[in-house]
């Protein structure tokens, strides 16, 4: 599955490309997932992760006034009235010099931490770096009926990060619930030596540590060789171009195309009340059906388990230099 190229999407998207390197390890015996060195900040890619995988995105984002609906585990986004502007928060998406560079943010002082802000076409981004190449974004975007200015939007991005910073400070706070495994280390430890010397990466857009993809470099670019996505909806056999299969006794959703295939199963009840988001969601993707059957029993058995004791990165925001 050929993409463009990693410059080219960066200035498609504005999106961010997350790159935290895990090695494998077998499922029989747990051990320490390898992590990429430490960026430029001197942060430990793994204390980094392990302080962000518990922070419930909707405590950590919540605003008076708006109605917050979880979306993934990492992901939320805070509702207004219909069709005006509203809020998105994303943990874990990732932010290097590079692509810094390729699209320059405004750097911005939150309470004492380091910001950077970028204006878009549909809104207003605020990011909160946390060390290891990785961010906490919020975004302000434009409701299809708003006539608010877009300076009305950066104000609003502005002061949900300045909560985020503040909420960081006391992050049990903010973490109701234990810990799960983020998507690449789910995807690592499952996958094993399948994604040895590949570049696992968090999702650039929306998810953060909620997508996880194994690439490979390609002339021209890089291509996708396995995914893990952890996202909240409901579980439709009916969905046209599927097929119904049984794994480890769960309902499994086989969507199988010329490039790859896809195994999604609902792996227990989400905490959003809403019908359409009562479930979690695992979407497994592999180059064949073959590879996403053998794969699919180990990340279901891994999904259960306790993530790797890490200690966590302390302070979480970025001081301010």
């Amino acid at each position: 599955m050929a993409q463009v190229s990693y410059a080219a999407k960066v200035r498609l998207f504005l999106a961010l490309a997350t790159a935290l390197s895990l090695a494998a390890a077998g499922c029989s015996a747990e051990r320490p997932a390898q992590r990429p060195p430490a960026s430029d900040d001197g942060r430990s890619p793994s204390a980094v992760v392990a302080a962000l995988r518990p922070l419930d995105a909707c405590a950590l984002g919540a605003t008076e006034g708006l109605t917050a609906v979880g979306l993934g585990p990492h992901r939320c986004r805070f509702d207004g009235q219909a069709g005006q502007d509203y809020l998105f928060l994303v943990i874990g998406a990732y932010m290097d010099a590079a692509t810094r560079a390729a699209s320059p943010p405004e750097e911005v002082a939150i309470d004492g931490a380091r910001g950077w802000r970028r204006s878009l076409d549909t809104g207003c981004q605020m990011a909160v770096p946390v060390g290891a190449d990785l961010v906490i974004r919020v975004s302000s975007l434009r409701g299809y009926k708003s006539p608010r200015p877009q300076s009305h939007r950066c104000a609003d991005a502005t002061a949900a990060a300045g909560r985020v910073v503040e909420r960081l400070g006391t992050p049990a706070a903010v973490s109701p619930r234990p810990p799960r495994r983020d998507a690449c280390d789910l995807l690592d430890r499952a996958a094993g030596d399948h994604v040895r010397g590949l570049d696992l990466r968090f999702d650039e857009v929306n998810y953060g540590l909620d997508h996880c993809q194994a690439r490979r470099t390609v002339p021209g670019g890089w291509s996708q060789e396995y995914s893990v996505q952890v996202r909240y909806g409901r579980a439709d056999p009916r969905q046209k171009g599927t097929r119904q299969i049984s794994v480890e006794g769960r309902a499994v959703t086989v969507a199988e195309t010329s490039k790859d295939c896809e195994y999604g199963w609902a792996a227990e009840p989400s905490p959003v009340a809403r019908p359409e988001l009562s479930e979690i969601m695992v979407r497994l993707r592999a180059p064949d059906c073959a590879r996403a059957a053998e794969l699919a029993p180990r990340v279901m058995r891994f999904y259960v388990t306790p993530p790797p004791e890490v200690a966590p990165q302390s302070p979480i925001p970025l001081p301010h230099s």
